[in-house]
Order: structure tokens, then C-alpha cells, then sequence
């Protein structure tokens, strides 16, 4: 079976596929023009009658203004990086790296400038700022972050950029984690231990959130309660793992 607006279409004009095909790749889709059988987006390199000859739709995802916030995320936390011993301009950079996160997506919404790529994009900063951070304060951090990037195999290899909806066959506390898009409470304290707990750690190593004046007790109650959702996080990520084994598992020739 043929993918919609295929070459296989012959009703349909090359004008017509073209158009098609960008706004399947605006949309992230994922299907092939069967000149070239298997894997997301052949057909852009199709030599076929298709007309999915131009490579400039392509690059033009790359310059989606959701995009182009990416890399300035990545030279934030590159300059992060180079101040890691400074604690007041590496939290300045990483915070501007965290916000740009926040404002990336709703840029894509707003603009109708969502992408595979974009999804893609946005979550490997995400685990390149949480894994500079995990690895560059324990060495036992390694662990973490292996996790995380294993995760990211994982989701990314099996669900593409679906994988936060893709679970409705997962057990009864995974889906209260990633129901409403993390929105509920138990989804609220994983993203936080996912994304704080590095930083707020960072804070307690160098000493800087003691500089603060705040009690010592609130500031270990904090790292507490990020670290119980860090924990919450993690058994979900080993779920996602679990689940993609049992896949390819699954898979006998």
C-alpha cells in the first residue's frame, strides 16, 4: 500500500505531491515514496517521478524560528560549559537555557512551525544540558545520564515524536505520569526532578544556595522532594526501556 500523495497517485501532479510532502514534513510524518523502500522521509532523495527532488524544503526546517532558538540554547550552554567553575555566570547561562526550552515550543505552535526534527532537536539539548550537569558533579552521574540517553534511543527509535502519547498500553502510575502532557501532579514533581534536580544540586555543591540565606533545612526538604520526583521519573524511563526491548524482542525474522 502506497503512502497518500505517493508517485504511486498518478492522478496527482508533481506540483501537488511537492506540496504535500512539505507539509508532511512540517507535520513530522513519516512515510516513503516506494522508489525507495523503508525509512522516514526517503522520499526527499527520491529520483523517481515523484518531484521530491528539491532538498530546500528540507533545509528550510533547519531555519524554522523554533529551531534557530535551539541553537542559541546550544551556544548558551556551550558558554555554561566553559563557566562551569563559575557558579553565578554558568547559572546565568544555563538559566537562559532553560527559559529558551519553555519558549521554544510555544514559538512552534504559535507559528505552525512543529517538526520532527524540532522535537528531535529540543529533547537532545535537553539531555546534553542535564547530562553536562549530572556528569560534571558525580561520577556516579555517568549512570544518570546514560539513562536519560538510552531513554531517548528508545522513545525516539520506537515512537518517533509521538512518544509522549504512545502509551495507552503502559501501566496505571506511567500513564498518571505522561497523561495531560505532565500536567498532572504526579507528572509535575517527575519533569521537576527531571530538570531541577541537577541544577539544584549544582546550587548545593558549589555553595551558592547556601549563600542565599535560606534555612538549611528547606533548602535539603527541596533537594528531597526533586530527588523523590527524579526517582519517579527514572522508574518511567525504565518502563520506556522495558517496553522497547520487549518490542524488538518481538520482532523474529
Amino acid at each position: 500500500m502506497s503512502a497518500p500523495g505517493c508517485c504511486a497517485d498518478s492522478s496527482s501532479t508533481n506540483a501537488e505531491l511537492h506540496s504535500r510532502g512539505k507539509a508532511l514534513v512540517t507535520q513530522g510524518a513519516c512515510w516513503s515514496c516506494p522508489d525507495i523502500p523503508g525509512g522516514p522521509l526517503d522520499f526527499l532523495v527520491c529520483r523517481g517521478s515523484c518531484g521530491f527532488r528539491d532538498m530546500k524544503m528540507v533545509e528550510s526546517v533547519f531555519l524554522f524560528v523554533p529551531n534557530v532558538i535551539g541553537y542559541v540554547r546550544l551556544v548558551c550552554l556551550l558558554l555554561a560549559w566553559f563557566s562551569f567553575e563559575s557558579p553565578i555566570v554558568f547559572v546565568a547561562f544555563y538559566s537562559i537555557f532553560a527559559i529558551l526550552d519553555a519558549v521554544d515550543g510555544a514559538v512552534a505552535r504559535s507559528l505552525s512551525q512543529t517538526s520532527a526534527f524540532g522535537a528531535f532537536f529540543d529533547i537532545f539539548l535537553d539531555n546534553l544540558g542535564r547530562g553536562l550537569l549530572w556528569t560534571s558533579l558525580f561520577q556516579w552521574g555517568y549512570f544518570v545520564s546514560v539513562l536519560e540517553w538510552t531513554t531517548f534511543v528508545c522513545t525516539h527509535g520506537a515512537f518517533l515524536d509521538n512518544w509522549k502519547h504512545e502509551h495507552g498500553d503502559a501501566p496505571y502510575w506511567v500513564r498518571m505520569v505522561m497523561d495531560d502532557g505532565f500536567r498532572r501532579p504526579p507528572g509535575v514533581l517527575a519533569i521537576a526532578g527531571l530538570h531541577l534536580l541537577p541544577l539544584w544540586l549544582y546550587g548545593l555543591e558549589t555553595g551558592l544556595l547556601f549563600s542565599t540565606g535560606l534555612p538549611d533545612f528547606l533548602l535539603w526538604s527541596v533537594c528531597t522532594v526533586l530527588s523523590g520526583g527524579r526517582l519517579l521519573c527514572a522508574a518511567v524511563e525504565m518502563w520506556f526501556i522495558w517496553s522497547h526491548m520487549m518490542q524488538l524482542a518481538s520482532r523474529v525474522r
